[in-house]
């Protein structure tokens, strides 16, 4: 027979795993995030250097 405490234990221990991957998918989308809004800055910097040489060669 099961003992009720290790039952309790056994779920406590499946939700802070749960917890843990949750906290891991949340950071990777966290980065991701930062990295497609770096990327949109360099675009944008990209594109005012080309209209700055642009208006250099005129």
């Amino acid at each position: 027979m099961v003992d009720r405490q290790d039952v309790d234990a056994r779920k406590r221990m499946r939700d802070i795993d749960r917890l843990r991957r949750e906290s891991d998918v949340i950071s990777r989308l966290l980065k991701q995030a930062s990295l497609i809004e770096l990327k949109n800055e360099f675009e944008q910097v990209n594109i005012h250097l080309e209209e700055v040489e642009t208006n250099l060669e005129s």
